[in-house]
C-alpha cells in the first residue's frame, strides 16, 4: 500500500471510529488482513490502535526487535518503558519527544542498533549528544 493510499486510509477509518462509532470488533477483523508493514504503521495512528494491535492476536505478524513512531507526536508516551527494552530498531522520526523521555527510553533500551529522531523539534543538542556518549561508551 501506497504511504499516501495509507494516509488517506487513515484519516478515514479514523473519522468512521469518531463518527460513527466502530465496534472495536470490526477493527480487530479489519486489522487482520493487513500485513506486518501496515499493522505498525497503523499501530502508530493512535493509542487505543495500537493497544488493540499490540494486545490482540496481531502480535505474532510484528517482529518485536523493530518498532516505528514516526509521526505519532506523543504516542510514545502511552508504550510501556519495558516494550523498548528488545528494540533493536526504533524510528521516533517527526515526534514530539521530549529530552526527559528520550533519555527514558534510550536508557531502556540497551539492544538499539538503529535510531532515527530526524525532525524532533523539541530534542536539544545536548540530549543527542548525551545518547551518542552513553551508546560508544556501551559499545567499546
Amino acid at each position: 500500500m501506497s504511504e499516501r493510499r495509507f494516509q488517506v486510509s487513515c484519516s478515514v477509518a479514523k473519522r468512521l471510529h469518531s463518527e460513527m462509532n466502530v465496534s472495536s470488533v470490526l477493527w480487530f477483523e479489519i486489522f487482520r488482513f493487513l500485513d506486518k508493514e501496515d499493522l505498525t504503521r497503523t499501530a502508530g495512528v493512535c493509542f487505543e490502535w495500537w493497544t488493540m494491535i499490540m494486545r490482540g492476536p496481531y502480535l505474532k505478524e510484528l517482529e518485536r526487535d523493530d518498532l516505528d513512531l514516526s509521526g505519532t507526536e506523543s504516542l510514545y508516551r502511552f508504550i510501556p518503558l519495558r516494550r523498548f527494552r528488545e528494540l533493536t530498531c526504533l524510528n521516533m522520526a517527526s515526534t514530539k519527544i521530549s529530552n526527559r523521555h528520550f533519555q527514558q527510553i534510550i536508557r531502556g533500551a540497551p539492544n538499539l542498533e538503529f535510531l532515527d529522531i530526524s525532525n524532533c523539534q523539541n530534542l536539544e543538542q545536548s540530549s543527542i549528544f548525551h545518547f551518542k556518549s552513553a551508546f560508544l561508551a556501551w559499545n567499546t
